[in-house]
């Protein structure tokens, strides 16, 4: 148990009811990098709910940059509950607890950020600001004379035919991504793409039911993460035996699309 992780979700996190409950749990199981590994069963007691209903609890808390999954296909999840912690805090866990290299961390605190960012805020350390005041912000124009003088450069339009179109992502043209959008009527986000392709394989039929089962339900579309979770929990990883499809993005913007056999 971690006295520090615990004091931060109850000063910070802005979970309420049942997902708060299931933040505590977690915290209460983690050390003080915020790692741990408790059932969904654990979590569903300790949270005073059903199983199913936590595995979406929890995934609504990740969306929220809350924690952090990593899921090993069909076994138990570990998590890092991250209320409170800086990006670089964040990383070394990471590290430390599952082998990521610097980039890979990197590019994980970065989606952890994204989704804080767009809910709210759970460290004042990762803003850089040291209280809730606002802070009012000066403007760094210059206030336009009576007659400004055209500027050629600035007001020109840019010369035609110079912008290079952008190669279409071969991942909207796989079977899981076709199912997701046909059933949700939304795109899979980029950085949730190669894990639903991962992780459905070719099973995109029962994929595609159980999207349309969660959003019958009036459950968020957007849900990417928790959709996963509930499928591996019914159907497990598609990994094992079958041919995996991954992108590459080269530095010129191009992707590269990869088959290997497993």
């Amino acid at each position: 148990m971690s006295n520090k992780r615990l004091t931060a979700v109850w000063d910070i996190s802005i979970q309420k009811g049942n997902k708060l409950l299931a933040l505590l749990s977690l915290a209460d199981r983690s050390d003080d990098d915020g790692y741990c590994w408790p059932s969904h069963e654990d979590t569903a007691e300790r949270a005073r709910s059903k199983r199913t209903y936590v595995l979406k609890m929890l995934a609504e808390i990740e969306a929220d940059g809350e924690i952090y999954v990593h899921r090993r296909g069909g076994k138990t999840n570990k998590y890092l509950v991250v209320v409170g912690m800086n990006p670089e805090e964040i990383k070394t866990a990471m590290k430390k607890r599952f082998g990521y290299d610097d980039d890979d961390a990197a590019e994980k605190v970065a989606i952890i950020q994204g989704c804080q960012q767009n809910g709210h805020v759970t460290s004042t350390e990762q803003v850089g600001v040291t209280s809730t005041e606002q802070v009012p912000v000066q403007s760094t124009e210059h206030e336009p004379s009576l007659n400004p003088k055209p500027n050629p450069k600035k007001d020109s339009p840019a010369p035609a035919g110079k912008a290079k179109p952008k190669k279409r992502d071969e991942r909207l043209d796989h079977p899981a991504i076709i199912a997701y959008r046909e059933n949700a009527r939304l795109h899979v986000p980029v950085v949730w793409r190669d894990e639903v392709i991962e992780t459905i394989g070719g099973e995109d039929k029962p994929w595609g039911e159980l999207v349309k089962l969660w959003v019958g339900k009036g459950w968020n579309p957007g849900n990417v993460a928790g959709m996963l979770e509930l499928f591996v929990s019914e159907h497990g990883a598609q990994k094992k035996g079958k041919t995996e499809t991954t992108w590459i993005q080269h530095p010129d913007g191009t992707i590269e699309k990869i088959e290997v056999k497993r």
